[in-house]
């Protein structure tokens, strides 16, 4: 399941109020993710009837609290350098000096095969597999997770994969 952390704001308390109606993280999500390249879709919604020099002149975004990094339209990836526990909030500034911020959304990156998130890829996550080895996207049994080369079934090849990260931790 993934879940999508949206945000809708009042206008600033300021003489002009800010044409940026909501500023909304559609991804990364709130949740745990196999892989240190995240897709980044953000959306910035705006009033109908924006103020002359009322335009946004730039958005941003912060990784735990760390200074600010300014999106332009060829960012599409996050590039997270290791493993771990992450916050992100965006912030958009306009012409006016109106500040707006996004929820922060919480997420994890982790092992591809850490299948309980604990950080190892050990004997509890070769549980987890074996629980749906031979299940197909059909069956109760099947663990998207646990589908590594996403083919629709559990199998050898996704085992084989497992053995890849095997007593690994971050």
């Amino acid at each position: 399941m993934t879940m999508f952390a949206t945000t809708h704001f009042a206008n600033a308390a300021s003489a002009t109020p800010s044409p940026i109606q909501s500023l909304i993280i559609i991804n990364p999500g709130n949740k745990t993710y196999n892989t240190e390249t995240l897709p980044f879709y953000i959306t910035l919604q705006y009033a109908i009837n924006v103020p002359k020099g009322g335009m946004v002149k730039s958005v941003s975004y912060s990784i735990n609290g760390e200074p600010n990094v300014t999106i332009t339209e060829t960012t599409n990836f996050l590039n997270i350098t290791s493993y771990g526990h992450y916050n992100l909030t965006l912030y958009a500034l306009d012409h006016l000096g109106n500040i707006k911020a996004s929820e922060t959304t919480f997420f994890t990156v982790t092992l591809k095969h850490d299948l309980n998130g604990d950080g190892t890829v050990d004997i509890f996550d070769a549980i987890i597999l074996l629980n749906s080895y031979g299940a197909s996207t059909e069956d109760p049994n099947y663990n998207e997770a646990a589908d590594f080369d996403s083919d629709g079934f559990v199998n050898l090849y996704d085992a084989v994969d497992f053995l890849s990260e095997y007593k690994k931790s971050w």
